[in-house]
């Protein structure tokens, strides 16, 4: 499998980079949680593509495996730090179709991202 491709992305005032993850069970649960919270998916997908420094604390084995309550951990430390709701979604948003980016065909990613 090529190594997945890296992407810069704004998040408020601070550029970080993205990757998504090498698992593809990890990815394939952020694609499955997007139908019950696009925003609880774009946020678990932020944290989990996120490879430069400052990458939230949040452990996803923390809360074993359950990405709603791991995109609660990592909303409320990236609140803390001062992203607003609308930062971490733009950037998510980016996250999220990296994850499932192999997972589902182009019009399906689309149509995801249309919500």
């Amino acid at each position: 499998m090529a190594e997945p491709k890296r992407l810069d992305v704004q998040l408020g005032n601070d550029t970080i980079t993205l990757q998504a993850p090498k698992s593809m069970a990890l990815r394939m649960d952020v694609w499955a949680t997007w139908g019950s919270n696009p925003v609880r998916a774009m946020i678990a997908a932020l944290a989990m593509c996120w490879r430069s420094p400052g990458r939230p604390k949040a452990k996803l084995a923390s809360v074993q495996y359950n990405i709603f309550a791991f995109s609660e951990l990592v909303a409320d430390e990236l609140a803390e730090r001062g992203y607003d709701a609308e930062a971490m979604a733009t950037a998510g948003q980016v996250a999220f179709t990296l994850c499932v980016d192999g997972i589902v065909g182009g019009q399906e990613v689309d149509e995801a991202e249309n919500f």
